[in-house]
């Protein structure tokens, strides 16, 4: 778990461990009814008896929380985000030729002469 960034008192803390996301790992799987021969392969289990082993809960019984689900990801994914900023109109830039630096260079000069 180290090398995803959790460290050895973070895991003690929250009481986290590889065995127990393996798990989760299945529960979720089947929730989301992932084939079983898929779920044996990912997680590595010999048999049927092993992964139904490591599901916590009948799958069949949430159906409709693995409905609403759906409807939220679907609600979410839907949604136009707002642009952090808003588009502006772009400003037209004057070219401004060097007698005009010189000339305004000059201005500024001779009001710092005159203050």
């Amino acid at each position: 778990m180290e090398k995803i960034g959790i460290d050895h008192d973070t895991r003690m803390e929250r009481g986290l461990s590889v065995h127990g996301w393996r798990h989760y790992l299945n529960t979720s799987l089947r929730m989301a009814n992932v084939p079983d021969a898929k779920i044996q392969e990912i997680t590595g289990h010999a048999s049927l008896e092993e992964t139904d082993r490591y599901t916590h809960f009948d799958t069949k019984k949430f159906t409709e929380v693995l409905a609403v689900q759906e409807t939220i990801t679907k609600k979410v994914s839907a949604k136009k985000t707002k642009p952090a900023l808003k588009p502006t109109k772009s400003a037209t830039v004057k070219k401004v030729t060097t007698a005009e630096r010189k000339k305004t260079a000059a201005k500024k000069g001779a009001a710092k002469k005159g203050a």
